[in-house]
């Protein structure tokens, strides 16, 4: 809300894991050719997968295709990802040993979690800070708690195998099912959250050149 984040990688990565429930890599490691619309359905959607030498997940049955829920669209996600003079969505992350989100997490850590900085805690538990995978939790849990999606609609959405099997979570699927996804994701909502109250990377901040 106050316009201090440096890189846009601290913007919107957080913002993309509160509406995605990916995993911290996925998010970091994305091209801007894994961002496009669908050309079936018309849907905008995150391609999660590892094709090339610097890309990983955690099981190659978890490559998947993420809709973009309205949030980020308002916010300006897709204008961003067009503005970025670079092949990678976030250019301001250094490739380490265990990929792209070694910074990232270094400073979602020392910026969030930090108790000199803004020391968040697990809701209900003061002695126990949250950790960048809680956004996966949340999202899985409002799906499941809020809207009582099936299981093993949430567990394609967010890359894992449904329960009581091994079925790929879907990276190549027919466009009604991506339309039902789409409905799916667009169902995550957060009502203590004042989004207008977010500056836009665009207003906010120069765009990353390198």
């Amino acid at each position: 809300t106050q316009g201090r984040h440096t890189q846009p990688a601290y913007y919107w990565v957080p913002l993309l894991a509160l509406f995605t429930g990916a995993r911290q890599n996925e998010l970091c490691q994305l091209y801007k050719s894994d961002v496009y619309q669908h050309s079936d359905s018309g849907i905008w959607v995150i391609d999660i997968n590892h094709n090339g030498d610097d890309k990983t997940i955690k099981d190659p049955r978890h490559a998947r295709l993420v809709p973009i829920h309205k949030q980020l669209v308002r916010m300006g996600f897709l204008e961003y990802v067009g503005s970025v003079n670079h092949e990678r969505v976030f250019p301001d992350l250094p490739y380490k040993r265990d990929g792209y989100g070694q910074k990232l997490s270094r400073w979602f850590c020392d910026t969030y979690l930090n108790k000199i900085n803004c020391d968040i805690r697990k809701a209900g538990n003061k002695d126990s800070s949250a950790v960048f995978h809680s956004f996966r939790h949340t999202v899985e849990t409002k799906l499941d708690h809020d809207h009582s999606i099936p299981a093993h609609h949430i567990a394609h959405l967010v890359g894992q195998a449904p329960p009581g099997g091994s079925e790929t979570t879907g990276r190549y699927i027919k466009p009604k099912d991506l339309v039902a996804r789409h409905k799916m994701i667009n169902k995550l909502s957060y009502p203590s959250i004042d989004f207008t109250r977010i500056r836009s990377w665009r207003k906010g901040f120069k765009p990353w050149d390198g």
